[in-house]
């Protein structure tokens, strides 16, 4: 074979090839079984930092895995944090990431679900605790890598980035008729 189609055969194979990877990886993150995959190794590390009981799990995960959490759900949380720092009340009297004052040791994804465009993964404590129901967390692929965009109660009722948003508010407002 002539050198000049040599290369131009093996140029366009690189091409081919690099052109497929992003439709590959799109399949790939596409997918209930990735979900729960990322859901799961998310809590393998969270339960048992929330578990110490010193209340700062939030704040680490916000600092540790900032690529994991989309942009609105680190906002909600952050701006929590900081009110609750400048009034050192609370805003939030649960785990962020839990819905709980009693977090589990060990969590685990039970179901995943697609609801549009993103995914609700079911996460339950492994072992019987009657104070923890668990939680759905919701998951979408932002910037091509999997984020946690929102913590559902297991009653499916309140939805943290609403619930802390609102809280937020109601508590600045309350602040500033104060004389």
């Amino acid at each position: 074979m002539h050198p000049r189609l040599t290369r131009f055969v093996m140029f366009a194979i690189a091409v081919a090839l690099l052109g497929a990877a992003p439709l590959q990886a799109q399949g790939r993150t596409d997918s209930l079984r990735a979900v729960r995959a990322f859901v799961d190794d998310f809590y393998a590390w969270y339960a048992p930092l929330a578990d110490t009981g010193r209340g700062i799990a939030g704040v680490v995960a916000l600092r540790q895995r900032r690529n994991q959490i989309s942009d609105s759900l680190y906002a909600a949380i952050k701006a929590a944090n900081d009110l609750e720092s400048v009034t050192h009340g609370e805003v939030f009297d649960a785990d962020y990431f839990l819905w709980s004052q009693d977090p589990c040791h060990h969590y685990h994804v039970t179901s995943v679900t697609r609801v549009g465009t993103r995914f609700r993964a079911r996460v339950e404590c492994v072992e019987a605790n009657e104070y923890q129901e668990g939680v759905f967390v919701e998951v979408a692929v932002v910037a091509r890598s999997w984020r946690l965009t929102n913590v559902i109660t297991a009653d499916r009722e309140h939805d943290l980035v609403s619930w802390l948003i609102a809280n937020v508010e109601t508590v600045r407002r309350a602040r500033a008729r104060r004389p």
